[in-house]
């Protein structure tokens, strides 16, 4: 039998959403971080025109289809069933469209913020750390829906109400013990996939500045300078 050689090939820990791109500038291992993502008022939004959208499409259908077409079963069952499939279809359309972009950078020296119009840049030197937060129109939300809920009530109504702020995230730097918001996410899985993107970055670049306290993608940054190593030997001799 001839030996089968199986080549693996190995998948980045930074592939995936966020998309995240990692090289080399001005020397310096650099990544940049591009999460694209809805924020809550994108979200809402998103909704309001898929329903819309479906009311739209609904009304052209039914004044568009012949009487023999609906005035049966088989008819209305196309009909409904129609809408309801074009539901997810409408959704991720608005959806995609409503999504905001933004470029994340992080090298050994600085995290920086970029933005079409303004951007802001930390010492990565300093006390930091990447963290989420509820989004702090949450409760005002929980309130304004509890209160529709409870007149819905007393007129003998049944109403639910999605939640959009309760769902969502802030993700913050935070700074020598300051917060500094970064983003608002939608969606808890979409929070904690950034913020766990931009942590383990965080923590690659720390194992290569910091002496090896960190995580290292390359076996040479697992060095430890000591006493008795060949940078002190250089040092001795000049």
């Amino acid at each position: 039998m001839k030996n089968e050689v199986r080549i693996m090939q190995v998948r980045s820990p930074f592939d995936g959403f966020p998309e995240t791109h990692q090289y080399e500038k001005d020397g310096k291992l650099t990544f940049t971080v591009k999460p694209r993502i809805l924020t809550p008022l994108a979200a809402k939004t998103a909704d309001l025109l898929t329903a819309a959208s479906l009311c739209f499409w609904g009304f052209g259908l039914f004044i568009s289809a012949e009487d023999q077409a609906i005035n049966n079963l088989w008819g209305w069952l196309l009909y409904w069933g129609s809408l309801f499939a074009l539901y997810p279809v409408f959704r991720w359309l608005w959806q995609s469209m409503l999504k905001t972009e933004k470029t994340l950078v992080l090298d050994a020296d600085e995290f920086r913020v970029g933005g079409i119009f303004s951007g802001a840049g930390y010492n990565r030197k300093l006390a930091h750390s990447f963290a989420l937060i509820r989004h702090d129109k949450t409760k005002v939300e929980q309130m304004q829906h509890e209160y529709e809920v409870r007149k819905a009530s007393a007129q003998g109504k049944v109403i639910m109400k999605k939640p959009y702020y309760a769902e969502s995230f802030h993700l913050i730097f935070e700074y020598m013990g300051q917060r500094n918001d970064v983003l608002d996410i939608y969606g808890h899985k979409e929070a904690l996939a950034v913020v766990t993107r931009l942590k383990a970055i965080d923590d690659v670049l720390g194992g290569i500045t910091q002496g090896g306290q960190g995580t290292t993608l390359e076996p040479e940054d697992q060095w430890e300078t000591g006493p008795g190593d060949l940078d002190d030997w250089d040092d001795w001799n000049d």
